[in-house]
Formats: structure tokens, C-alpha cells, sequence
């Protein structure tokens, strides 16, 4: 079982004003080789697909054609949203890249399933067991609720964040948690 892991693509970005366009498909054009070389069976993007909640249209383009060519490689893709990205901006293709064997996973839940992933080896056997974990938004475990301190809210999020680490420590299983 051979699994890639990444973060921080961060396409769409610009650096002090010029584009980095070039330079982000010049590295998924590098992936994609070494994906095939290498026989990688997942590629795990761990946070910050896109550099904004609202990337420009050729990064979005950059990130469609690129779970096009990872599936043709028969290679499983699973994206993580980050602090940059946004959550409606994943969620909007979802449904269809899941027909690609691309999973994107944007929200930290109650229910552990939809984060649990059986990831298959070269000859379609299960060879690991992926526990995906987003970055955790405040606004993914607690209701607002009016009237408290920046303190009081912090206590409120530790018993759930517990409970997310809690179920997700589980033996044998590769959790990968993006940066923030």
C-alpha cells in the first residue's frame, strides 16, 4: 500500500502580485508522473486545496483536471478542507468528483462513517484504514449563543474536540489532521 500525503497547495495564490500559476502545474504535472511511477494508491491532500474561499476560475479548472488524471491512474484522492478553503466551495462538487474516487471531507461531525475510509492496495485488497479529520472549525461543534466570553466559548469547544480526538485514536488506523 503506497500513499502520498500533501498539503498547503494553496492554488489560486499570488505572490506579491504575480501569479504562481505556472509554478502550481508545474507541481501537479510532477505529482501525476510520480503517482504513475511509483504505483501511489492514495494521494491524501491535507488542507488548503485553494489559497481563498473564492479561488479563481483556472485553479478550480487546475483542481478539476487534476482528479480527471489522478482517477484514470486508479489512484483514490481524498481532500481536506483547510483554514483557507472553503467549505461550500468543496462541497459544491463533492457528489460528482465521488464518482472519480475523490473524497472530500469538509466538516468534522458526529458521524465517524462518513470520515472513515477503507483504501485499497494494488491488487483491490484493503490496505489501510483512513480516519480523515479536517480542520476543525468552532462553528462545526457549537451553536452561538449569545452573551459569552471568548473564554467561556473556548471551555465550550474542549468537550467536543476531545470527543473528535477521543473516536479518532483508534487502533491501527492513520489519522491525518491538516495544519491550520
Amino acid at each position: 500500500m503506497k500513499i502520498l500525503h500533501t498539503s498547503d497547495w494553496h492554488l489560486g495564490q499570488s505572490f506579491l502580485t504575480k501569479s504562481r500559476r505556472e509554478e502550481h502545474q508545474a507541481f501537479i504535472n510532477w505529482l501525476l508522473i510520480l503517482i504513475e511511477k511509483e504505483s501511489i494508491n492514495a494521494v491524501i491532500v491535507a488542507g488548503d486545496i485553494f489559497d481563498t474561499g473564492t479561488p479563481p476560475s483556472y485553479a478550480r479548472e487546475m483542481y478539476n483536471q487534476f482528479v480527471v488524471a489522478i482517477s484514470k491512474l486508479n489512484c483514490t484522492l481524498i481532500v481536506l478542507a483547510g483554514n483557507h478553503d472553503s467549505v461550500s466551495t468543496l462541497n459544491e462538487s463533492k457528489d460528482i468528483l465521488a464518482c472519480l474516487n475523490t473524497y472530500v471531507i469538509t466538516t468534522a461531525g458526529e458521524d465517524i462513517h462518513r470520515q472513515l475510509f477503507t483504501l485499497k492496495n494494488s491488487q483491490a485488497e484493503i490496505g489501510a484504514i483512513l480516519c480523515a479529520v479536517p480542520f476543525i472549525r468552532p462553528r462545526d461543534l457549537l451553536t452561538s449563543s449569545g452573551g459569552e466570553t471568548g473564554l467561556q466559548k473556548e471551555r465550550r469547544l474542549g468537550k467536543p474536540l476531545r470527543l473528535i480526538i477521543t473516536r479518532f485514536m483508534l487502533p491501527r488506523l492513520i489519522c491525518v489532521m491538516p495544519r491550520g
